[in-house]
């Protein structure tokens, strides 16, 4: 989820008799997905990836769709937090 919400292309490895695991289920359809090694080298060479206008759009709501799966890092308040933890002796690593 995190490097789809990076830019990178997720691929969904859905392997025999298994119960999908995707968390990208809601979008799967913008996702492709591969079934063993074979198929998932045919989907990472492929030079296709997001080139067509399906595919920009597709590459789009899987940006917007990842990046919305995760709160942004507030790294403003994680720096308040260790300073309060800090100064209270709480958990810190030396």
């Amino acid at each position: 989820m995190q490097a789809a919400a990076a830019g990178l292309r997720p691929i969904y490895l859905q392997v025999k008799n298994e119960m999908s695991i995707d968390p990208m289920y809601e979008i799967q359809e913008c996702i492709p997905q591969v079934k063993d090694v074979s198929e998932f080298g045919k989907a990472i060479n492929s030079a296709v990836f997001f080139s067509s206008p399906k595919e920009k759009l597709s590459q789009l709501r899987v940006l917007k769709y990842s990046r919305t799966f995760f709160a942004q890092l507030q790294v403003a308040t994680l720096a308040r937090i260790v300073g309060r933890a800090s100064r209270r002796g709480h958990c810190m690593v030396k």
